[in-house]
Parts: structure tokens; C-alpha cells; sequence
């Protein structure tokens, strides 16, 4: 599965969500944040929300404002 691929994303959201120690650490937690991939040869920016009792990554820019904004490379 590609990295920053649509499918990649929705496989990590269903992963975490499933993973109990996961759910148990982010219970409660209300933070998102924006990535942006240089050199991606998919997505070049995502996102990953943490909204109370759940968890979701998505491609893009979030509609709301991050709460934490990092910068990588692809290969990293």
C-alpha cells in the first residue's frame, strides 16, 4: 500500500480505531494535526484528528485549523 494514497489512509483510520491500547491513549484527546510530504509522488499534505473518542487521517488540509503543523520529506 502506497504511502499518502487514499487507501493508506482510510487502512491507518480503521487500524487505529480497532487498536484498544490506541483508543485507550487518545480517549479524550482533542488535537489535529497537518503534515506536509515534500517530494510525495501522492498526497503532499494530510491530516490526522483526534476527536474525543475518535481518530481519522485523511489527505488535505484540514477544514479546521491545526493545532500542530510539521514539514517532512518523502523518504523520511
Amino acid at each position: 500500500m502506497q504511502f499518502l494514497t487514499d487507501d493508506w489512509a482510510i487502512a491507518l483510520t480503521v487500524a487505529a480505531n480497532k487498536h484498544e491500547a490506541f483508543k485507550k491513549e487518545a480517549a479524550g484527546q482533542h488535537a489535529i494535526f497537518e503534515l506536509t510530504v515534500a517530494d510525495s509522488p501522492a498526497a503532499d499534505v494530510y491530516h490526522m484528528a483526534f476527536s474525543g473518542d475518535s481518530f481519522a487521517v485523511r489527505l488535505g488540509a484540514p477544514t479546521e485549523s491545526a493545532d500542530i503543523k510539521a514539514a517532512l520529506d518523502y523518504s523520511t
